[in-house]
């Protein structure tokens, strides 16, 4: 039997030495959490992974971590020495900015306990657009990329996109592929995306993208392009959730308070993160009783459904905005399309395996009602 997987979020500071022109954690107090409400959270947490036999992930969230390195260091240090048979991978998301020599060294010797996602907005110059410091410089080179992508040959880059960056999407997407990084490519929440303005630009990058992803038919697709048609042919559970928010994952805050996620936290959504409490968002699911529901959607399986998000822009969990809503399915014609294409040699020179059926299946099923949906004359 599979061994239960668990996430444990640890917000280690409200800091951050830039100033990101999209950033949602818009209510920092710029506190930083301490060692002994550390070891609060992690004596009850993995007390419950070990009777469980749970494998854990922590992970270290800001604000900026290094902002406070040392708490990190005696968190990693703790676990280590005080639960030694437990199953632990850890991992950061950093700005990359504070890579000095004794950080360096220190993640470098434990590189392969550590997950890294690397916060890069695309090209240098996408990047520097976005990503700026307190004095409204660009970031890009304060960044040691090599070390990055030496020591993490898998390393995430975290490109976000807005609407500054957004005519340049598929040029950053393709850049931090070619520099050698994942690309998790997603959409900035809580801001105006003008669609009525910047529906065809962003329709013309997901063609480009499209016409990348075809010619390279073994690279692995973006965060937004990375779904499997076939899931549109199964029953929708109620219970479902795109994220393990609140069930496989929590998160906690400065004062050791639990959230779902770092999104429904205080410092992303202000005094209303109080609302959430971890009895009532772990028996979340899905209302079919509201009319707005995503529930009621058939392409959910598909949707990189965002709770935070959602409760942002609509004040429900369980409702995506009307452009958020409008944008997933853009990308959902655009993956579906890369798959046909992807298969169609295939398709005329030898059997599709059942696997392959169930995705071209789904594939003419999107291709077929999600233009009508969305009122397009054409398909991508």
């Amino acid at each position: 039997m599979d061994k239960i997987r668990k996430s444990i979020m640890l917000m280690l500071t409200e800091k951050c030495n830039l100033r990101c022109t999209y950033c949602y954690e818009d209510h920092c107090k710029n506190g930083s959490m301490d060692f002994v409400t550390a070891v609060a959270i992690l004596q009850e947490e993995l007390t419950e992974a070990i009777a469980n036999g749970a494998c854990i992930r922590i992970e270290f969230f800001g604000g900026e971590i290094l902002l406070n390195f040392e708490l990190l260091k005696q968190i990693y240090e703790y676990i280590e020495e005080t639960y030694p048979e437990l199953d632990v991978l850890y991992a950061f998301t950093t700005n990359g900015t504070l890579f000095g020599e004794k950080e360096k060294v220190w993640f470098s010797e434990r590189k392969d306990k550590f997950v890294c996602t690397l916060s890069l907005d695309g090209t240098p110059e996408m990047h520097d657009r976005t990503r700026k410091t307190i004095n409204q410089t660009g970031s890009w080179n304060l960044i040691d990329i090599s070390f990055f992508l030496k020591n993490w040959p898998d390393c995430i880059a975290k490109m976000t996109v807005d609407l500054e960056n957004l005519p340049y999407l598929s040029e950053g997407v393709q850049y931090l592929e070619k520099c050698g990084f994942r690309c998790k490519a997603t959409f900035a929440s809580g801001i105006d995306w003008q669609l009525q303005k910047s529906r065809d630009i962003l329709v013309r990058e997901l063609e480009k993208l499209a016409e990348y992803y075809i010619e390279h038919k073994n690279q692995p697709l973006c965060n937004m392009l990375d779904m499997n048609p076939a899931d549109v042919l199964y029953e929708i559970d109620e219970e479902y959730r795109f994220c393990g928010a609140g069930c496989c994952k929590h998160c906690y805050d400065l004062s050791g308070k639990w959230y779902p996620c770092q999104g429904l936290s205080p410092l992303a959504v202000g005094d209303a993160g109080v609302a959430f409490e971890k009895e009532s968002f772990e028996d979340f699911h899905f209302s079919m009783d509201q009319p707005d529901s995503c529930g009621h959607c058939k392409w959910l399986l598909l949707c990189p459904t965002c709770y935070a998000s959602n409760y942002k822009e609509t004040g429900n969990i369980e409702c995506n905005s009307r452009e958020m809503c409008e944008i997933n399915k853009l990308c959902m014609l655009t993956s579906s399309y890369i798959h046909y294409m992807r298969l169609e040699e295939k398709m005329e020179s030898e059997t599709l395996t059942e696997e392959e059926a169930r995705i071209l299946a789904g594939v003419l099923m999107i291709q077929e009602e999600i233009p009508e949906e969305l009122g397009m004359t054409k398909e991508i």
